[in-house]
């Protein structure tokens, strides 16, 4: 992703999440998330906050991620 780097992956079950940070001209955070589910791209959530640390603003990013596989879980057909 052009301007953008790689920060953390994490991993849910079957699932994974990179996330990206991008760069801001002023103190907010930005960053973007791609979920996958055995290695099939699922999902990218955005977030973009003002005045946030790096750290808290990757925290945040990554619940939502957690959040949204938790989601996606629940709605997924039983496995046979």
């Amino acid at each position: 992703m052009d301007g953008n780097y790689f920060t953390h992956d994490g991993k849910v079950g079957l699932w994974a999440y990179t996330v990206y940070l991008i760069k801001s001209e002023d103190d907010a955070f930005c960053a973007v998330a791609d979920v996958a589910l055995e290695g099939q791209h699922r999902c990218k959530l955005v977030l973009s906050r003002p005045r946030t640390t790096r750290a808290a603003g990757v925290e945040a990013l990554k619940r939502k991620c957690i959040e949204w596989i938790e989601k996606a879980e629940a709605e997924l057909p039983l496995r046979p």
